[in-house]
């Protein structure tokens, strides 16, 4: 994509996609396209605009927390999310910073996955160093998510959602081996013994079309 917003993608011919496009600003404001179905022939097809609208989501900033090892530790983000740590699940002794990056709804929708508002990236390291601490661990680490069930994306419903995690060796949203959905209180719980990027994410029910294709935003100064 140029510095104007012309885009161009190449495709298979003979096939039909869902193209959109996500931003986040500077302020971490989430901006998004609805959904444009392309059907490709044997031609190039042109004239396909996008048009990025201010989400309902504000990403929240980066933060880091600082905690002993061996004891447990459970931090609460600002959207309700809990994140519990049991005593020398991560190390046995010393002191480790836990680095919390919230991240824009994810621009690859592999398996037809999509995120639910935004996700967190975790990473771990000794306190005061560059030395990773992010797993396997001895003891798993429990993960809580609050949703809004009239705040889900288009096409997703709460028996839809689920929690997981993002490996980049399949370049998939994986579902852990256990997780529970409270639809009561709106609450997703999932265990893990590692860190990466986690979300909520949904199964949008099959349609005719089966490609889809989300652009990411490289320019600055939108709007």
């Amino acid at each position: 994509m140029d510095g104007s917003g012309n885009f161009t993608l190449t495709v298979a011919p003979n096939s039909t996609w869902h193209v959109g496009a996500m931003w986040t600003d500077d302020q971490g404001n989430l901006w998004e396209s609805d959904e444009v179905t392309v059907t490709v022939g044997s031609a190039d097809v042109t004239g396909v605009d996008l048009t990025l609208k201010r989400a309902n989501v504000a990403v929240p900033q980066q933060m880091a927390v600082t905690f002993d090892a061996d004891k447990p530790f459970k931090v609460v983000l600002d959207d309700g999310t809990e994140i519990d740590i049991p005593a020398k699940a991560v190390t046995d002794t010393g002191k480790v910073t836990l680095y919390i990056t919230p991240k824009a709804r994810d621009l690859n929708r592999s398996g037809d996955a999509v995120t639910t508002d935004f996700k967190y990236a975790l990473n771990a390291t000794v306190a005061g160093t560059n030395r990773g601490l992010n797993g396997p661990f001895r003891s798993n680490v429990i993960i809580k998510f609050r949703y809004d069930p009239n705040r889900l994306p288009p096409g997703l419903t709460e028996d839809d959602i689920r929690p997981a995690y993002y490996s980049s060796v399949s370049g998939a949203w994986i579902a852990p081996a256990g997780y529970t959905v409270d639809k009561v209180n709106h609450v997703v719980t999932m265990q893990i013994n590692h860190f990466t990027d986690f979300a909520l994410t949904g199964v949008v029910q099959p349609q005719a079309a089966k490609y889809k294709t989300y652009l990411p935003i490289v320019t600055r100064n939108y709007p």
